[in-house]
């Protein structure tokens, strides 16, 4: 009865807002669902879904009398009750009334009232043939289950979801223990490299690393500065046609040669056209000239010589 009932809100809903060409093309009124076909050229959008079942809904709770009557055919037709069964009618037809809604020849079982049928909420709604569309809907106790086991379903999927998440999280702790391991060989490689350029007993490299962003470059900056024993060095890495730079200068010659990394930072990265600050052992720096990068790497030398002849 409830689904009978709603079977007929839907059908008046669906013309209100699709328009009046929408007819019944079929029908199925169970216990736990019902299903409505009507003529339609295309797909519902989600706005227009939502839209027939709050109409549906709103004269359900608006808790409105069914009216059922028996009358001649003829009278029925001429007060506006919709016939779209294909069916041969008698003289005398019954009717089915809901407020100033829904009109309906049906001989079927109904609720006396609408908010006898609970709620009402679509489930499906797809093609069947050609101009001709499928709608499947649940009310009452149906809806309980229905919305129970949504439910269900949204908390296995919320606990994949924290799963993989927890792994997710897991992997990037494990890339970027690799990635360090890899810049760690990678700056040591550079140091003990024969190209490893000395200055007074104490050595400059000025090396190309991949990191994700200045932090991560600063991480790196530790590593070499561990690394290098006595010197200073130079780590730049591109990020979205941008360069960071992180310059270190070990305890020792900001103690004696008066190094420091700010002023190292900000003269190499003139040529990049950017600048920088931090402190004298460690500094940062953005660059904008690509292009210039090998140029500004190849003057750390230079910038390191004349900063000890100051």
């Amino acid at each position: 009865m409830k689904n009978h009932s709603a079977t007929h809100l839907l059908h008046s809903a669906l013309r209100k807002v699709l328009g009046t060409h929408v007819q019944q093309a079929g029908s199925l009124v169970a216990p736990d669902r019902l299903r409505f076909d009507f003529t339609h050229p295309r797909k519902l959008g989600k706005e227009e879904i939502e839209m027939v079942e709050r109409l549906v809904n709103t004269v359900i709770f608006e808790d409105i009398e069914l009216v059922k009557e028996y009358k001649p055919l003829k009278q029925a037709l001429e007060e506006g009750a919709l016939a779209f069964f294909g069916d041969k009618y008698g003289d005398i037809v019954r009717t089915v009334k809901i407020g100033d809604f829904s009109y309906e020849l049906c001989g079927g079982t109904h609720l006396d009232r609408t908010i006898e049928t609970g709620y009402f909420k679509i489930i499906y709604e797809g093609s069947i043939a050609s101009g001709v569309r499928r709608v499947e809907a649940i009310t009452g106790k149906a809806l309980e289950k229905y919305l129970k086991e949504k439910e269900m379903e949204i908390e296995r999927l919320s606990e994949k979801i924290d799963l993989i998440l927890e792994e997710k999280q897991n992997l990037e702790k494990e890339l970027s223990k690799l990635k360090l391991k890899l810049a760690s060989d990678e700056i040591e490689k550079a140091i003990n490299s024969a190209n490893a350029v000395k200055i007074d007993n104490f050595k400059v490299v000025a090396i190309k690393v991949s990191a994700n962003d200045v932090d991560e470059l600063k991480q790196f900056g530790d590593i070499l500065r561990n690394k290098i024993g006595s010197g200073v060095g130079l780590l730049a890495s591109v990020t979205e046609n941008k360069i960071n730079f992180v310059c270190v200068v070990t305890d020792d010659l900001v103690k004696e040669k008066k190094l420091d990394a700010v002023k190292i930072v900000r003269e190499v990265t003139k040529i990049t056209g950017g600048g920088g600050g931090g402190r004298p052992n460690m500094a940062t720096a953005g660059g904008k000239d690509v292009a210039k990068l090998d140029e500004a790497m190849r003057n750390l030398v230079n910038v390191v010589k004349k900063l000890i002849q100051q």
